[in-house]
């Protein structure tokens, strides 16, 4: 029982969101940037993002998945990979987005403060 809540499709949404958060922590510690994030750091740094990300998540969801999540079978495991994978995809595509809008306004950079 634990676990199936645990491994409910919406807890892996939150995760998959989580691990890409991680993967950018490790990707500051690897690359020697001097200051490993927090998350209350990358949220203060990149609110907009983060805002983006995370409603982008839950419409993805929405979409995928639907308001009704299914209770059993291969249906319930499929809607588990796929919100694992929106929740990480998510924060890939704000990072696209902005990197692209910051393009568009001529700075041909993204802001100096963006964690990596």
């Amino acid at each position: 029982m634990g676990l199936q809540i645990l491994a409910h499709p919406f807890l892996m949404l939150f995760y998959g969101l989580m691990v890409h958060f991680a993967r950018k922590r490790m990707a500051s510690a690897t690359h020697n940037t001097g200051k490993i994030i927090c998350l209350a750091d990358y949220w203060r740094t990149a609110p907009l993002q983060s805002l983006v990300s995370v409603i982008s998540a839950f419409v993805g969801y929405v979409v995928f998945v639907g308001v009704e999540t299914p209770t059993t079978g291969q249906t319930l495991d499929l809607a588990r990979m796929s919100a694992f994978g929106i929740g990480y995809m998510a924060d890939n595509m704000a990072d696209a987005i902005g990197e692209r809008t910051m393009r568009s306004l001529g700075s041909g950079k993204a802001p100096p403060d963006k964690p990596p």
